[in-house]
């Protein structure tokens, strides 16, 4: 038995050996160097197809340098020959993360949805991809879109839905397919409305449906439109019929300019109860984009017999006086006498309407003042005693509570009924602040730009225009966005925004890849009052010193958010701020400090999502000293704490290998 015990040590000695000689010959050569062993014989272990072996080294770069991309690419081309789809996707995802726009994992992980059966997936990501992608290669990508396309559409299940969009619905013809002429037809022949809405609510379905379009709806509303259509795909695979979840379906395809799935949508939304007047509208701006007037026309009139709101009804009326003028000759369908519904219909939370501001001269002077909102924003309110006071406070709780569109609709109401400037100029900001915060930015900037041209001389013109300003950066118009910034940092030098202008500044700068520029304007917004803004502020700056390589300013950057948000009990960015130092002095080998760093970190936050990361670190560090009955125990201590973790997995094999390094050293002692 001892002597079995020694052949198995002599075996595990003279592979160590082998290793050791492998490692040397390579280094010899020029292939590798210091930290990248492991790296350079992942790569010579996959061009041998040792797989395992490959896989290994991988995973000891990801241990030391968890944001190697290229680490991750080489993993998911390991499982590309293994055929594992799931564990691909899984490995591009984190190389994309650390390294976005990466076309070649782009298209390797459309290759691998598809593979895997998610070919709905495949699409979307090559779709995301086209845009940005070498205009060589663009037809060789929108080719594969059609061809998965039509795979999709090949399938019986498949509901209209879950189609997505072909090179086809890009172009801006008004001809259509021969699929979507169908879907029209009835449309086209539709009778004026009648009297009543239809009895029978195909908005309603099994208590799982019906579940299901409330989750749709509600994630609709936090602008989380991929999500909400998937719940919206579930309501659908239940009641194929379900009118209200194709209107959400066409707000979210219209949205995403996906202009004729969304007519189709529109087309079966017709008869939702609640909202399906309001496909009529959108039915009517389709087909006016489409050439299509007289369609357009009817379908507006539809939409004004059936809807009780005011100013849309306007907005459509106005839209078919113009309409006439493009085709004069056009003939009007009239709507049949009593049209109107019974009861009045419910408004739109989700309405596009909009409607001008009229100059008037203001009858009264009301008092006005700032309710705030978050840390920077605030609403616009006045006079609490007067009516119009009391209708916007209604609108800002609808906002508080997290109806934004209903509070836009109250703002819009009070607006048209009161036109004085002291009314209409809060009505008009608070407007475009809802827009802001639903992402509608090119909405936002129309708001926001009616007060600068039409209330010039209104105390809200300054943050209107920093308003303004950020809604170009978030549609990436970095140069209007700089633009607008810095006017509005030499025209308001000491304006209480001007700290999160600087910010903003900074965080286009990045967007532009000025990094040096970005420094500047971070330094200037670290002089912010607030703890909680000085502590986002210098994190941004020292991640920007990162950026740069130097390490130094990060890490002094870093201690700042650390000294400051203990102090003042703002911890936001704080554990963050201990690993990025932990995790610079670990690269530079200063192992002692980096696990100084480390340890109060775990010990400090052990909630906060890294703490696994933490303690692998930890670990690691006291293998390389080697202390290894500490390592072993801490080790140990991640795979018990968090056993389905990424680094517990990583952690089963370190400790494996300190304890038979620890055995090897005892040997040669």
């Amino acid at each position: 038995m001892n002597w079995l015990l020694s052949e198995k040590k002599i075996f595990r000695y003279t592979h160590l050996i082998v290793f050791a000689i492998t490692c040397f010959s390579l280094a010899v050569s020029g292939e590798l160097s210091g930290d990248y062993i492991h790296y350079q014989l992942g790569v010579k272990y996959k061009n041998e197809k040792k797989y395992n072996e490959a896989i290994d080294e991988f995973r000891k770069v990801l241990a030391a340098y968890p944001d190697n991309y290229n680490a991750y690419m080489h993993l998911a081309e390991i499982r590309t020959e293994q055929n594992q789809h799931r564990l691909v996707i899984y490995n591009l995802k984190k190389a994309l993360g650390y390294n976005p726009g990466w076309g070649k994992a782009h298209k390797l992980l459309a290759s691998a949805y598809e593979k895997d059966g998610q070919v709905q997936k495949a699409v979307l990501e090559l779709q995301q991809y086209l845009p940005t992608s070498d205009p060589a290669e663009r037809d060789s990508l929108q080719k594969q879109i059609d061809r998965m396309i039509k795979k999709i559409g090949g399938g019986q299940t498949q509901p209209d839905s879950q189609k997505v969009i072909s090179s086809q619905d890009r172009k801006n013809s008004s001809d259509v397919s021969k699929t979507e002429s169908k879907a029209a037809e009835p449309v086209q022949k539709m009778e004026p409305a009648k009297k009543e809405l239809p009895k029978q609510n195909t908005a309603a379905g099994t208590p799982s449906d019906s579940a299901a379009f409330a989750t749709a709806v509600s994630l609709y509303n936090d602008k989380k439109y991929d999500a909400a259509m998937e719940q919206i795909r579930k309501v659908l695979t239940i009641q194929p019929n379900h009118s209200g979840a194709y209107y959400y379906a066409g707000l979210i395809r219209r949205r995403n300019g996906q202009t004729k799935m969304a007519k189709i949508n529109f087309q079966k939304a017709i008869d939702y109860p609640e909202l399906g007047y309001n496909a009529h509208f959108y039915l009517g701006k389709i087909y006016a984009e489409e050439n299509n007037y007289q369609e357009a026309i009817n379908q507006l009139l539809q939409y004004i017999s059936k809807s009780s709101y005011e100013p849309g009804k306007k907005e459509a009326l106005a839209l078919i006086e113009q309409l006439k003028k493009k085709s004069p000759g056009t003939p009007v369908v009239p709507v049949k006498a009593g049209s109107t519904p019974s009861a009045p219909a419910k408004k739109d939370s989700t309405q596009e309407i909009t409607f001008s501001v009229q100059n008037a001269i203001p009858k009264e002077k009301y008092v006005s003042f700032e309710i705030a909102i978050d840390s920077m924003l605030s609403m616009l309110a006045i006079d609490t005693l007067s009516d119009p006071g009391q209708q916007l406070l209604y609108g800002i709780r609808e906002f508080l509570q997290g109806g934004y569109d209903k509070s836009i609709l109250e703002f819009k109401k009070v607006m048209s009924t009161n036109p004085s400037a002291a009314v209409a100029v809060p009505c008009i900001y608070n407007t475009g602040v809802c827009y802001f915060k639903l992402g509608l930015f090119k909405e936002a900037e129309n708001q926001f730009q009616l007060i600068l041209e039409r209330y010039s001389n209104h105390k809200a013109v300054s943050k209107a225009m920093l308003l303004k300003a950020f809604t170009y950066a978030e549609r990436r118009d970095l140069k209007n966005a700089e633009r607008l910034i810095r006017e509005f940092l030499q025209t308001y030098r000491d304006h209480e925004w001007r700290m999160n202008a600087f910010e903003k500044l900074g965080d286009t700068y990045i967007q532009m890849e000025q990094p040096g520029k970005a420094i500047d304007a971070y330094t200037q917004a670290g002089n912010a009052l607030k703890v909680a803004d000085r502590v986002r502020v210098l994190f941004k700056l020292g991640t920007t010193y990162l950026h740069l390589g130097n390490s130094k300013r990060a890490i002094e950057s870093f201690r700042s958010v650390i000294s400051i948000g203990e102090k003042g009990d703002v911890y936001v960015r704080v554990p963050d701020a201990y690993y990025r130092i932990g995790d610079e002095y670990y690269k530079s080998k200063e192992y002692d400090k980096a696990l100084e760093f480390y340890i109060k970190v775990t010990r400090k936050y052990p909630a906060f999502q890294e703490t696994p990361w933490g303690y692998f670190q930890i670990g690691s560090i006291l293998k390389n000293q080697k202390r290894y009955q500490e390592a072993v125990k801490m080790f140990k201590e991640l795979i018990r704490k968090f056993p389905e973790d990424y680094w517990a997995k990583q952690a089963q094999w370190k400790l494996d290998d300190t304890i038979w390094e620890n055995e090897y050293n005892a040997v040669l002692r």
